[in-house]
């Protein structure tokens, strides 16, 4: 059974004298104290988890100097100071503020909290007043830097293990965060603990790299795809910001041999991983939102370290593809597989530490995991549209409406759309034929509007289910019928 935190209603932001700055997931206003207040869509709050730190541009006036930074995620709670950061210090994905003076501007960058969808800044001077401040929108890296560099590595299972914590220390020494491809139904207690003491460790994030890591076409895409994310989160503990309250998040699906087909695809925008990663060389940008599937295209990377596959042990191009890609202001992605590596006794050739040496501990750059990455994208790109929104800009509904779901009877996901014609509290939950809660779909604040959510069923024993909706004071229910 999954359990949803409760989330704060937003509407203290909507006054006479509350003026929104952009619209979508995350909505920012100037309020009149001069204090800046932002909300995360609750759905997407809960579906995707809000809790790596997005740089907020605050605009300062001419000749300010000796500032300071508050937050705080209630209105009516004490402000909490915010650690100042310079552009001198090596800091990522934290919460900080950097003052750049010359070009009057505040950098926040601050999370949002697993218990509220409502984020409240402000700017003060040395008296502790509140600086009139304007919003200048999200930045597109984290504080604002100029490009940034992500890491993965496949293939890790008990044969493999070994090698991965060896590379792990690696990467970990220069400060670089990997993207670990886990096998899962291969990996044993001994593998699971090892893995989970990495991610304790920090600079490592759990991807998925499907159950048995085998070809296209899957005998059971959902037994692969939705399987191996469950079994992630049900053998490890997920650190920040992969885990938001009470929910665990895994953001990327490494395909095994980069093969990939329209079930799988499906799959994973209906399991709400964000991006696939599959391996095609010189990708230096963020992949195009795929607005049906609900996540974005899949993607490479920009080279693969190693001497096979296609890999690079050439240290002139290495440094060459990260030059260019850095250059154009884009992503810089490096791939390996730890095995190669150590079975062809790459770590101990001068390319190898050459290139990490190269691209890592530049103050200038954003250092993230991919899915940190994504995660970050994801809440300041506004092409990314979830399925949190309403369906139908216009023509509000004049009444609540729960309708069947579709397919029905279905295996193993189904859709089912609703509407609320007030905005209010909104609960979506799925009960057994016992009547046992087994999925909260929505729990939150919603407006007007209509819905569409998507519940994947994979794991569930087949059945009788039955879908209530609760909004408006009033209470919805609906059977439908997973067949497997």
């Amino acid at each position: 059974m999954r359990i949803i935190a409760a989330v704060t209603a937003i509407l203290i932001f909507w006054s006479a004298s509350s003026y929104p700055s952009s619209p979508g997931k995350i909505s920012v206003y100037c309020l009149p104290d001069n204090s800046v207040a932002a909300a995360v869509d609750p759905e997407v709050h809960i579906q995707y988890g809000a809790a790596y730190p997005l740089t907020y541009k605050i605009a300062l006036p001419a000749g300010s100097a000796n500032l300071a930074a508050d937050r705080r995620y209630v209105a009516n709670e004490s402000w909490y100071r915010i650690t100042e950061r310079t552009a001198d210090m090596f800091f990522n994905g934290e919460e900080a503020v950097r003052f750049d003076y010359a070009n009057s501007m505040a950098l926040v960058s601050v999370p949002f909290s697993s218990s509220s969808d409502s984020l409240f800044l402000r700017v003060t001077d040395g008296a502790g007043k509140n600086v009139a401040v304007a919003y200048a929108g999200i930045a597109k890296y984290y504080d604002d830097r100029k490009a940034a560099v992500v890491v993965s590595a496949d293939d890790w299972h008990p044969s493999f293990n070994q090698y991965f914590l060896f590379a792990l220390s690696i990467f970990r020494h220069y400060r670089l965060w990997v993207s670990a491809a886990i096998v899962t139904e291969w990996c044993d207690a001994q593998t699971w603990g090892d893995i989970q003491s990495e991610l304790d460790s920090g600079y490592v994030e759990a991807a998925s790299h499907g159950r048995n890591h085998i070809h296209t076409p899957y005998p059971d895409p959902a037994y692969e795809v939705s399987g191996s994310k469950a079994d992630i989160m049900s053998n490890l503990v997920l650190p920040d910001p992969f885990s938001s309250g009470q929910h665990q998040y895994v953001y990327v699906w490494i395909a095994p041999y980069s093969d990939y087909d329209d079930a799988i695809d499906s799959l994973v925008g209906l399991n709400r991983y964000l991006v696939s990663r599959l391996v095609q060389f010189d990708e230096t940008i963020f992949s195009s939102w795929n607005g049906i599937r609900n996540m974005y295209n899949g993607v490479g990377e920009t080279r693969e370290m190693g001497p096979l596959w296609g890999g690079s042990n050439d240290l002139a191009d290495l440094n060459q593809a990260f030059d260019a890609a850095i250059g154009s202001g884009g992503v810089y992605h490096v791939m390996c597989h730890p095995h190669v590596l150590a079975q062809y006794d790459e770590w101990s050739k001068p390319y190898t530490s050459g290139h990490l040496e190269y691209i890592s501990n530049r103050r200038e750059l954003w250092y993230a995991s991919m899915g940190q990455a994504y995660l970050y994208h994801f809440m300041q790109d506004d092409a990314a549209v979830p399925q949190s929104v309403p369906l139908v800009a216009g023509g509000m509904p004049e009444r609540v409406q729960l309708r069947q779901n579709y397919p029905n009877p279905f295996n193993p996901s189904t859709t089912i759309d609703y509407q609320v014609s007030r905005a209010g509290a909104v609960r979506l939950h799925i009960y057994n034929v016992a009547g046992q809660l087994v999925e909260t779909l929505v729990d939150g604040f919603q407006g007007p509007g209509y819905y569409r959510v998507h519940w994947g069923a994979s794991g569930m024993p087949s059945g009788t289910y039955f879908y209530r909706l609760q909004a408006e004071g009033e209470v919805h229910t609906n059977r439908m019928v997973l067949v497997r």
